[in-house]
């Protein structure tokens, strides 16, 4: 069962520049200890992006991977993420009883650098070795670049209006919005069946 879970992959924008593997892990959650399971029988998946067609997109994703889930909007296309009443008002007539929040915090560069080596190919003569005249090759290091974006989840109810569970989450170098998500949304499930918020 997939689960109230997932992240959003912010700026897919993998440069021309060499980069390595994707790599992505939850670097920290917390569990309400009042949390009872998750049972929601509608979420609202809102992303807090002030960048419209990225928010449309990362909702609707997220949406179509998460049971019983609506994209914030669908709800509520013409209303600001600043107009709290307006969001309060639009879930709750929406007859949702669940919101998966996420919040984009960073998009970084690491840039790694390689040292340079160097290696003898053809040592000198006994009468000009004391010259330094012999053939060494240098090999340029290599340098790659990570894109590593961190993201804030919240899943609320929507009834007690409190924090079920939160957490963040780090990808380096994510490939596609697709594989990103779906790795997200397989990622969280283990997490919340781990922590009883999901059977």
């Amino acid at each position: 069962m997939r689960s109230v879970f997932t992240a959003l992959a912010l700026a897919i924008c993998i440069g021309a520049a060499p980069v390595a593997a994707s790599d992505t892990k939850l670097v920290t959650t917390s569990k309400n200890p009042s949390a009872k399971p998750a049972a929601f029988a509608k979420v609202v998946v809102i992303v807090a992006s002030k960048d419209a067609d990225l928010r449309r997109r990362a909702e609707g994703g997220l949406a179509r991977r998460v049971r019983n889930a609506v994209a914030a909007t669908t709800i509520m296309p013409n209303v600001a993420l600043e107009d709290r009443e307006g969001i309060k008002a639009a879930i709750k007539e929406s007859g949702a009883d669940g919101v998966l929040l996420v919040r984009p915090l960073s998009i970084t560069e690491d840039v790694n650098m390689e040292a340079s080596e160097q290696y003898v190919i053809e040592y000198a003569s006994l009468w000009n070795y004391w010259d330094n005249n012999y053939m060494v090759v240098t090999r340029p290091g290599a340098v790659t670049i990570e894109k590593v974006v961190t993201l804030e989840i919240a899943i609320f109810s929507v009834t007690s209006e409190q924090v079920v569970w939160a957490g963040r989450m780090k990808t380096t170098n994510p490939k596609s919005l697709r594989e990103f998500l779906d790795e997200m949304v397989e990622m969280g499930s283990k997490e919340l069946k781990k922590q009883g918020l999901i059977s």
